[in-house]
């Protein structure tokens, strides 16, 4: 008789099951490392995008953060007020406003991204320098499909 393979066995190899895991895991470690620098992970990654795409406009943002555009321009709010972001009328609509990462803001993220790559560090140890980079390239990969 044929023995039939428990479906429990497999998932520890699937892609979408080891993500999952990984994700909540550095997810809850990023929360509480934002947190001991009285920030959040939306303020943090509103600092990286702004960062990677200067002068957006705020519903751009909201879009790339899956956020309403209210808790959006709350964010923003606060991110002004910190004077991390400067805040601009959209010279092509006076309705919008476009976003810009301030002095302040690039410093504030230098400091937050340590606080990440101190998370990074603790998943990329395990590993040599290739498969470091070679595991870093196939995630950049996948993420862009």
């Amino acid at each position: 008789m044929k023995s039939i393979k428990s479906p429990s066995a497999d998932k520890e190899k699937r892609l979408s099951f080891l993500v999952q895991i990984l994700a909540r895991d550095i997810d809850a470690k990023m929360k509480a490392k934002l947190k001991e620098r009285q920030t959040d992970v939306k303020l943090f990654q509103s600092l990286t995008l702004l960062s990677q795409r200067d002068g957006i406009n705020q519903r751009t943002l909201a879009k790339k953060l899956q956020l309403p555009d209210y808790i959006t321009s709350r964010k923003v709010n606060a991110l002004v007020k910190a004077e991390y972001v400067r805040r601009d009328l959209d010279p092509t609509n006076r309705r919008a406003h476009v976003l810009y990462l301030t002095n302040a803001g690039k410093a504030r993220l230098l400091e937050l991204n340590e606080a990440a790559k101190g998370i990074d560090c603790l998943y990329l140890n395990a590993l040599a320098n290739e498969d470091k980079e070679i595991l870093m390239e196939l995630l950049i990969k996948i993420s862009e499909k």
